[in-house]
C-alpha cells in the first residue's frame, strides 16, 4: 500500500503540471492502472488524467476466472471502466469473466470470440476507445473510429459499424518459449510505447505482439523485456514483408525510383 501511495503521488504531481500545447509532448502520455493497486487512488487518478487529456489504460489482472465468484478485483475493474478508462487490456480468461459470460465460454477459443468480447466491452463502456484481447491464438484490437473518419474504415482494418478491428495471429510452435513470466507486461509496454510515438493501432498491436513474444524467449521478468533495437530486429524477422519504416517510422523509407522510371510508369 505504501508503494502504491508513493506511485499515485508521483503520478498526481506529474499530471498536475499545466496542460501542454497541442504540438508539445505531455508530461504524462498514458497512465496505466493494474488491479493490485487500491481502488480509491486509481479512481481519483482516472478523473485527473481525463481532465488533462491523458489516456488512461487498464491491465485487468489479476482477475478471478469464476464469474459467479465475483470478487473485489472484478468489482474494481468494472468501477474503473465506468469511471473513464480509455484503453483496456484483457486476456482470453479476463474478457469473458468481466463480461459475465458463462463458464462454457472460458477461455475464448478463437480470435472471432476475442473480437466479439472486445466489441461488447466497447459497447458497454462509452469511455473506452480501444480494447485489446490477447490469447495464445492471436491478439485482437478493436478501436472506435475517430469522429472525423469518413466511415470507410481507412483500409487499415476490418470495420464493423463504428469500430476498426486488427488481428495479429500467433504462429504456434514458431518460437521456443523459455519463460512466460512478464510476457503480458511486455505486451502492454510495447503497445503503449507505440501509442506514445503516435503510431497507428495496427502498429501498436504489432509492437505489443513483438515485445510479448521476445520476453518469452529468455528467463526473467524485467531481464527479458526487449530494448527498442531488439524489438525492431525481431519484428523485421517476424514480418519480413513489412517495410522497416512501417515498423519504426524513424527508419529510412524505401528509396523512391528515379524520376525517369516514374515517367515511364506514368506513360504506361
Amino acid at each position: 500500500e505504501e508503494r502504491s501511495a508513493a506511485l499515485d503521488a508521483s503520478l498526481a504531481a506529474a499530471l498536475a503540471k499545466p496542460p501542454a500545447a497541442p504540438t508539445d509532448r505531455k508530461p504524462v502520455e498514458v497512465v496505466l492502472m493494474q488491479l493490485e493497486v487500491a481502488a480509491e487512488p486509481m479512481l481519483a487518478l482516472v478523473h485527473v488524467a481525463r481532465e488533462r487529456g491523458v489516456e488512461v489504460a487498464l491491465k485487468a489482472s489479476p482477475l478471478p476466472t469464476d464469474e459467479r465468484a465475483g470478487g473485489p478485483n472484478r468489482d474494481k475493474a468494472l468501477a474503473l471502466l465506468e469511471a473513464g478508462i480509455t484503453l483496456a487490456f484483457l486476456n482470453e480468461w479476463e474478457a469473458p469473466t468481466l463480461l459475465g459470460w458463462s463458464a462454457d465460454a472460458m477461455p475464448l477459443r478463437s480470435t472471432a470470440d476475442a473480437q466479439r468480447a472486445a466489441c461488447q466491452l466497447l459497447d458497454r463502456f462509452p469511455s473506452l476507445h480501444s480494447t485489446v484481447v490477447t490469447s495464445i491464438l492471436g491478439h485482437v484490437l478493436c478501436e472506435r473510429r475517430p469522429d472525423e473518419d469518413d466511415g470507410d474504415g481507412g483500409g487499415d482494418g476490418d470495420g464493423d459499424g463504428g469500430v476498426r478491428t486488427y488481428v495479429v495471429p500467433r504462429a504456434r510452435g514458431k518460437h521456443r518459449v523459455v519463460d512466460i513470466v512478464g510476457a503480458a507486461d511486455a505486451f502492454v509496454g510495447g503497445f503503449i510505447a507505440a501509442r506514445c510515438r503516435r503510431l497507428s493501432g495496427a502498429q501498436a498491436l504489432l509492437w505489443g505482439h513483438g515485445a510479448g513474444t521476445v520476453s518469452t524467449l529468455s528467463r526473467g521478468a524485467q531481464e527479458s523485456m526487449p530494448s527498442l533495437p531488439r524489438l525492431v530486429d525481431f519484428l523485421k524477422d517476424e514480418a519480413p514483408m513489412l517495410p522497416p519504416h512501417l515498423i519504426l517510422p524513424d527508419a529510412e523509407p524505401p528509396p523512391s525510383p528515379p524520376p525517369e522510371i516514374k515517367r515511364r510508369k506514368s506513360a504506361l
